[in-house]
């Protein structure tokens, strides 16, 4: 069980109990009003036969996860004019592996956009919690993407209290390039 995956849900699930619209603010002055989903949760069996087919391990924060929900919409625009996050559950895994260009031990569990949140499977047979990376949908089947140095708990925590900003590419915005972002 993981107490901050069940805190961070508890906590969105709170601000978004009454509005069944959510106005947002991200980084560089975006305002977006978005809505949430939630899917039901997957089997156990259903991990274990994902786990057993592939060969993937998946990490014990994102199996929970897929317990209470087994994938998510986050920050929907009701617009539908900007990306959203989708988070996905075991079905969704699958079809991103043949969907997405991946190492072996890598699959994709989140996607906005272009960008694509990976777990490193290896890393995660080894016992390690930084196994979470940033890929874009055009990284090439070899490369592993960027290390974002988190598990999915603290990412989905983080995510969340970021208002679904990229908030690990925050410090690539500087003074010096700020123009570049928001001319």
């Amino acid at each position: 069980m993981s107490k901050l995956i069940t805190a961070s849900l508890e906590a969105l699930k709170k601000v978004i109990y009454n509005n069944k619209n959510l106005s947002i603010q991200r980084n560089l002055g975006f305002q977006l009003t978005c809505r949430f989903s939630f899917s039901k949760p997957v089997l156990l069996k259903e991990i274990e036969d994902f786990e057993a087919e592939t060969e993937l391990k998946l990490p014990e924060d994102y199996k929970f996860f897929l317990s209470l929900h087994n994938g998510m919409e986050l920050y929907k625009d009701v617009e539908e004019s900007a990306p959203h996050w989708h988070i996905f559950g075991v079905d969704e895994i699958l079809d991103a592996l043949e969907k997405f260009p991946t190492p072996e031990h890598v699959y994709v569990i989140a996607k906005f956009s272009e960008t694509l949140i990976c777990v490193n499977s290896d890393y995660v047979k080894q016992g390690r919690k930084d196994y979470l990376f940033d890929q874009s949908i055009y990284t090439s089947a070899r490369d592993n993407g960027e290390p974002l140095n988190l598990s999915f708990e603290l990412w989905l925590d983080r995510l969340l209290v970021s208002q679904g900003d990229q908030f690990w590419l925050w410090n690539g915005i500087t003074p010096e390039n700020l123009n570049k972002y928001f001319p």
